[in-house]
């Protein structure tokens, strides 16, 4: 019995020691690469999430109530104010080399310690090193240049990552504390992870117990009401932000804004189904090789049907539900699109400098790994546990409601994980090269090959669309 306890210390020392380098690693490599990037200032939305962050700064002192802003959560802009203090005091308020510290920390806590963490839970199997490094490699060449601003959506997912690792250790009241207060750190910082809370939270009341009738029904109440004072704990702050700055009882984001209006409502969520329809993708130019800042790639099938049914815009939910229903071939042809514009990466910055600017190689990559994802993972999808389904649920109803809006491709961050995941870690299953016949190699080289050709198709239609002229796939253009 000794001998065994004294395995099980070694291989979870094996396992700190394994995270804390993969940060290191994962952390130094992307810190090179934003410290070499030509990014040096932030733009637009990461700027104005700085300003959100210096907005807690009053005369005297820190107030919470200077956070003024009824379109997003307060949790965000809250988590790095003591950088805006350092910045003020130390660097004369140069943010830049703060907030690219910042984006590497999420970097190597995300793709080097979280994401496998998770996958390890979930499997209950042991990552290889190797593997590890393969897929934060991948993640830091998809994604590099985001880290050179200061945006929620990384912190978004690393905090629904981290509560569902949390969940998994549900017989520890502090994890089942944690992992409620982490799901809310999620929702507070990008209000539509809010559709994942009910996942996690049937993850940390589903139980292998053995405890039977009153006790572990009462062991579940007592999970749940700790969830739920871990989550109120987090959204309580922004309850006194609405109600003090917005007169509103809501404990939630309103996400709300003058500049979002569909009719009378200023609901931004409804103002994305709309634009949906019209948008199939969009990105942010802040180059000289294009002219407009908003990249809007044109859905030419949804703008015809709000034409054809004389519909400048549809004014509320149950109108867009019944308008989705009466054209149910065209709107499932359209978020057919809208899924792909999400997996297809055409840039690795959310700000590009050159719109036209060919990256096959990128799309190449990006395309092998998701043909490689599916062959691993359709062979065993109806073999996953509950727990499992419940993992699968949290990740994938983010991106889920993000299919209708204008698409912008870090919505679908946790999809991209994913599928990342699957090709670097072969959960579910694994190929054996000895046990595969030539003939079925020959098959999976036809298909990969018939796979590529469509991608590749798809995503020249969508860049044929973009409004100021089409872009190519395999030349710089220069307009």
């Amino acid at each position: 019995m000794s001998k065994m306890l004294s395995a099980a210390k070694r291989v979870l020392l094996s396992t700190r020691i394994n995270a804390f380098w993969m940060f290191l690693l994962v952390f130094f490599i992307s810190l090179i690469h934003v410290s070499t990037s030509k990014y040096s200032v932030q733009y637009y939305d990461s700027e104005n999430y700085w300003f959100l962050a210096k907005s807690f700064d009053s005369e005297n002192g820190f107030s919470l109530y200077g956070f003024k802003d009824s379109l997003r959560g307060y949790f965000f802009p809250l988590l790095h104010y003591p950088f805006v203090v350092f910045s003020r005091c130390f660097l004369d308020n140069s943010n830049i080399s703060v907030i690219k510290f910042i984006g590497c920390i999420y970097a190597g806590v995300t793709f080097g310690f979280a994401a496998p963490k998770l996958w390890e839970k979930v499997s209950g199997g042991y990552l290889y090193f190797w593997q590890k490094v393969l897929f934060s490699m991948l993640c830091l060449y998809f994604w590099r240049d985001y880290f050179n601003f200061f945006l929620s959506d990384f912190p978004a997912i690393l905090a629904l990552l981290l509560a569902l690792i949390s969940s998994y250790y549900n017989r520890n009241i502090l994890y089942v504390f944690c992992a409620g207060a982490l799901v809310a750190a999620s929702v507070y910082c990008r209000p539509i992870y809010l559709l994942a809370v009910p996942f996690v939270l049937l993850l940390v009341l589903h139980t292998d117990s053995m405890q039977q009738g009153v006790r572990r029904y009462a062991d579940k109440a007592l999970r749940l009401v700790i969830l739920v004072i871990a989550f109120l704990c987090v959204g309580y702050p922004q309850y006194l932000i609405n109600k003090k700055n917005f007169d509103s009882s809501k404990i939630l984001p309103l996400g709300e804004s003058e500049g979002y209006k569909v009719g009378s409502s200023k609901d931004l969520y409804l103002w994305q189904l709309n634009q949906g329809l019209q948008i199939q993708r969009y990105e942010t130019n802040v180059g000289n090789q294009y002219s407009k800042l908003q990249v809007v790639f044109v859905d030419q099938a949804g703008s015809r049907m709000l034409r054809e049914n004389y519909l400048p815009e549809l004014g509320s939910y149950a109108e867009y539900f019944s308008f989705a229903w009466q054209h149910n071939a065209d709107i499932a042809c359209l978020y057919a699109r809208h899924l792909f514009n999400g997996l297809d990466l055409l840039y690795t910055s959310p700000y590009v400098k050159n719109i036209y600017q060919s990256n096959i190689f990128l799309s190449w990559l990006l395309y092998s790994v998701i043909f490689i994802a599916l062959c691993l993972s359709l062979k065993k999808i109806t073999q996953l546990s509950l727990h499992q389904w419940l993992v699968l649920g949290a990740l994938l109803i983010v991106c889920a409601a993000s299919v209708p809006i204008v698409v912008e491709t870090r919505f679908f961050l946790p999809l991209h994980l994913l599928l990342y995941a699957i090709a670097c870690f072969g959960w579910p299953s694994r190929l054996s090269l000895k046990q595969q016949p030539a003939e079925q190699w020959l098959k999976y080289g036809l298909v990969y090959l018939v796979f590529l050709l469509g991608c590749f198709t798809l995503s020249s239609s969508v860049q044929a669309t973009l409004e100021l002229g089409p872009r190519l796939l395999t030349e710089n253009q220069v307009q």
